[in-house]
């Protein structure tokens, strides 16, 4: 266009100067002298046109300057210049789509592919003329669709500026790439929709690290809850061994002295039978108190409830002096004797932190069952803590334990939620789904 427009001037001009040789002519008249100069700057669709006339003699005309395009000249020189400047635009547009090191596609409103580049091709497996002739919904994962779907329509709503997923693409060949996607929209002047611009990374490999990350961590978490299954087995076989040869031969001893000591008349002599049966007395006493440590017989015998209820009695209140209390609500589920084992072992270590840590004076445990779910809940009205603080620092609190607890909780499916504060005393729950 501007090029026709300058050869439109130059053909003006000519015919201009034709008008010029007329009123030179007149100007000769009206008494211009040898030497004199003549100039006319004529306007033309926005450029100035000169014209010089340069009088050597009396009635002859010399052109001393036809013409000149100011004007054009300029024009010229901007166009050139913004040509360029657009040049340099598109040329570092076009490095920047192709050489990216991450998948790039423009996307129509509809989903259609409109422009995407290499990388993105050998992310999916299709080439350019496949992937320009379909659209993202077609290589969507079905369960990754509905989401992406969801927050297209967002953006078009202008209800977000953009968003990023991370979702599944079905290659070519059939199978799946993992990918994170980050989508903002264009839009034209009149705000309409125009585009969406879509980066495409690939974190397949990413995926594959968590994923076996997860595996090992199910191992381990499997591992671990099969450890103190095993533990707590281990403990109820040790202390049906301390009481079936340790407590037996103690008992038996006692009565072959109580036999002995029946034939024997000297009195320095019974007095030492006495001493030793006392002793072994004592010994039995601190056999089965070992053993009840280890492993309840109750609780294998009578069930969870009557357990905790003995330990209560028998070794909080009468042996610390501590006031307690017990409440069944509808606890009637047979438990699995695991999940039994780990249950009372976590409550036995709860009243144990109580006597150790918490100066309190008082002591309530509810159990209760609510249709398959289980809550133990173990109350006290002592000092209090911070629970992050007592759960994280395990240095400072050495024989805590909440960590344990809460890690055999979680290693059944269940958990622990410790509601405490410093002077207020602690409730500490453990919840635990069962079936039957």
């Amino acid at each position: 266009m501007m090029h026709i427009s300058i050869l439109l001037l130059r053909h003006v001009a000519a015919y201009l100067l034709f008008l010029a040789v007329v009123l030179a002519a007149a100007g000769s008249r009206s008494g211009l002298q040898s030497g004199d100069v003549v100039k006319w700057v004529i306007i033309v669709a926005g450029a100035e046109i000169l014209i010089s006339l340069l009088f050597v003699r009396r009635n002859r005309l010399h052109w001393r300057s036809v013409l000149g395009l100011r004007g054009a000249d300029q024009e010229t020189t901007e166009r050139k210049r913004a040509e360029n400047a657009l040049a340099e635009s598109e040329r570092l547009f076009r490095a920047t789509f192709e050489q990216a090191a991450v998948g790039i596609a423009h996307v129509a409103p509809d989903g259609s592919f409109r422009r995407i580049n290499q990388r993105f091709c050998d992310i999916i497996g299709y080439s350019q003329e496949e992937m320009l002739s379909g659209n993202f919904q077609g290589i969507t994962h079905p369960d990754d669709l509905e989401d992406d779907v969801g927050q297209v329509a967002q953006l078009l709503r202008g209800n977000i500026n953009t968003y990023s997923l991370e979702k599944r693409y079905i290659r070519k060949e059939g199978d799946l790439v993992w990918a994170s996607l980050t989508v903002s929209l264009v839009r034209n002047d009149a705000g309409a929709p125009e585009w969406f611009v879509s980066v495409i990374q690939d974190i397949s490999e990413r995926k594959h690290v968590e994923q076996e990350l997860s595996a090992y961590r199910e191992r381990l978490k499997e591992l671990a809850s099969q450890l103190t299954v095993t533990e707590e087995r281990e403990r109820q076989r040790l202390a049906t061994d301390l009481h079936d040869h340790v407590c037996q031969t103690l008992a038996l001893m006692r009565l072959q002295l109580a036999t002995l000591r029946k034939r024997i008349t000297d009195p320095e002599a019974t007095s030492r039978l006495d001493e030793f049966s006392a002793s072994l007395l004592q010994a039995n006493q601190d056999t089965r108190h070992l053993m009840f440590e280890l492993s309840s017989p109750t609780l294998h015998e009578l069930g969870l409830a009557v357990a905790i209820a003995e330990w209560l009695e028998e070794e909080i209140e009468k042996r610390h002096g501590l006031k307690t209390e017990f409440q069944n609500i509808g606890f009637t589920q047979h438990l699995d004797a695991d999940l039994r084992a780990v249950l009372f072992r976590n409550v036995r270590e709860l009243l144990t932190n109580i006597v150790k840590h918490a100066q309190a004076q008082n002591v309530h445990v509810t159990l209760q069952q609510s249709g398959t779910t289980v809550r133990l809940v173990v109350q006290d009205d002592g000092i209090g803590f911070d629970p992050n603080h007592a759960i994280a620092d395990k240095r400072e609190h050495p024989g805590f334990g909440l960590f344990s607890i809460q890690e055999r909780m979680v290693d059944m499916g269940g958990s622990m939620d410790v509601a405490s504060a410093p002077g207020e005393g602690c409730t500490v729950t453990l919840t635990l789904p069962v079936t039957n």
